[in-house]
């Protein structure tokens, strides 16, 4: 295994290399991407055939947040003993797991007591930052007659390869979450610069979505075309391991989450492709002026006491926004 210490034992974060010979340290930084994998040109190279050329990266998320990403490799990125499907926030002592060869997490202000104390598999210390978030959801619409139709075997093979090519997507799309609801997928987007850029990341990643379902009717012989129905918000949420240290679920909790499944619930309703919330469309509007391709609408979105103003539209008009040389700047 051929590694390289880090310079200084006093960076805001690092990869501690555990067990085996003296510990050594990777220091980590807000504006390099740490790779790690088995060829020479990885910051981190382990050794054995196991590893993948190129198998996963940690960068910084934001400020005050680490994310590690696997890199498709065929043997797994584990973080505190569960292997990850996308990029997941890392929090003080955490476990990475790659092929046997354990990394332990460590932030500056805990660096000197994880070099002093052994390695104890015990509780992660969980930290639960607000940031403002961008946040998409996407499901099948009708999906019960769907399931009715055509069955529950045959909706369970269509539903697992919508999900495992709309989460190739959005890893490429740096989703810093992403969750498989039954038929609906929703991806999280951490902030960490202006809303405009990731409310765009958001929509690419709801239209390459809305192609991969296109295609699902003549790879699987349907009768009818798989349609979906979308919505985008942005705002506030408290982001972290709402779960345990045995079973981490790195999620997002807020109104802004409890929003976007009511925006995508009356997508049906306004005959909508996509429902963007009006903040979205505030941090939108400054730089593409999208007022021609979005309708404006008033709702009553369930368990909220006044109406909202929303804008919908169609696959086509979403195109037409991507396509706009402001979007791609």
């Amino acid at each position: 295994m051929a590694m390289q210490n880090s310079r200084s034992q006093e960076s805001r974060a690092a990869l501690i290399l555990v067990g085996g010979e003296a510990q050594k340290h990777f220091e980590l930084t807000s504006t390099d991407v740490c790779r790690i994998g088995r060829t020479p040109e990885n910051t981190i190279q382990l050794a054995g055939d196991n590893v993948s050329r190129n198998h996963a990266i940690v960068q910084s998320g934001d400020a005050a947040t680490f994310l590690i990403s696997d890199l498709g490799s065929r043997n797994g990125t584990y973080v505190n003993g569960s292997r990850i499907t996308s990029s997941t926030p890392l929090c003080n002592g955490d476990i990475i797991t790659i092929c046997g060869t354990k990394l332990r997490f460590v932030q500056a202000n805990v660096y000197r007591k994880f070099q002093e104390t052994p390695l104890t598999l015990g509780a992660t210390i969980v930290e639960r930052p607000v940031n403002e978030i961008t946040v998409a959801v996407v499901d099948i619409r009708g999906y019960t007659k769907f399931c009715r139709e055509i069955g529950e075997v045959r909706v369970a093979e269509i539903i697992h390869t919508f999900n495992i090519e709309a989460g190739t997507v959005l890893r490429s799309l740096n989703a810093w979450g992403v969750k498989y609801i039954g038929d609906a997928v929703m991806a999280i987007w951490v902030n960490h610069g202006p809303a405009r850029e990731f409310l765009l990341t958001a929509l690419r990643a709801i239209s390459a979505l809305m192609d991969i379902a296109a295609s699902l009717q003549d790879r699987f012989q349907l009768d009818a075309p798989v349609l979906l129905a979308a919505a985008v918000n942005v705002g506030p949420a408290s982001i972290g391991n709402m779960g345990s240290s045995a079973a981490p679920d790195y999620t997002a909790l807020g109104d802004v989450v409890n929003k976007v499944f009511r925006l995508e619930d009356c997508a049906g309703n306004l005959q909508a492709d996509l429902v963007i919330s009006s903040q979205a469309y505030k941090a939108l509007q400054r730089e593409i002026d999208p007022e021609r391709s979005m309708v404006p609408r008033d709702v009553q979105l369930k368990g909220y006491s006044d109406s909202e103003l929303v804008y919908t539209l169609d696959k086509n008009a979403l195109r037409r926004i991507l396509e706009n040389p402001a979007a791609r700047t």
